[in-house]
């Protein structure tokens, strides 16, 4: 994680680690939230053999997940645009 977050400063980005986020009753807590320009990136790292599952479960698993972050993130970091991706 630390090596994603390094390279996307390095690119540009502003990286927040393990930011918490409510959202309704839940708190979540994100591996990244990068933002650059006018986007939001919320990335999970993830290990998918962790659960004996594969990547595109994991994918799936982690953007179903962080979806309900969606306009959260982009209130709190003031931008129009916010992207989930599972790595």
């Amino acid at each position: 994680m630390r090596l994603v977050g390094d390279r996307a400063k390095d690119e540009g980005f502003a990286v927040h680690v393990e930011t918490a986020i409510r959202s309704g009753e839940e708190v979540y807590k994100p591996d990244l939230i990068l933002i650059k320009d006018d986007t939001a990136h919320i990335i999970e790292v993830a290990v998918p053999w962790e659960k004996g599952t594969n990547m595109h479960e994991t994918h799936e698993r982690k953007t179903k997940k962080y979806a309900q972050l969606v306009e959260d993130v982009k209130a709190l970091f003031g931008v129009q645009n916010c992207t989930i991706g599972a790595l």
